[in-house]
């Protein structure tokens, strides 16, 4: 399993497209596929990664108690490899 996430707050966004740059470079250095995921609660983080070209290849669903939405809110930006 793989995790990583951009700083929340203002700004957020951009540091989660440079987040995206790098994984892509590394993977590009590799000669690897990059195959990354984000939860769809995070809008804005799923957007711009459909705005590179990432598509949806598995999908999960996550089971949350009512104590809160934990990472799976539209601030977050958050990649994670949940297979």
């Amino acid at each position: 399993m793989g995790f990583a996430a951009a700083r929340p707050g203002k700004g957020a966004g951009q540091r989660f497209e440079a987040l995206l740059s790098a994984c892509e470079a590394f993977a590009l250095s590799r000669g690897v596929p990059l195959e990354a995921g984000v939860n769809m609660a995070q809008r804005d983080a799923a957007e711009r990664m459909l705005n590179r070209g990432f598509r949806s290849v598995t999908y999960g669903v996550a089971m949350m108690r009512p104590q809160g939405d934990g990472l799976y809110r539209p601030d977050a930006y958050v990649l994670a490899d949940l297979r």
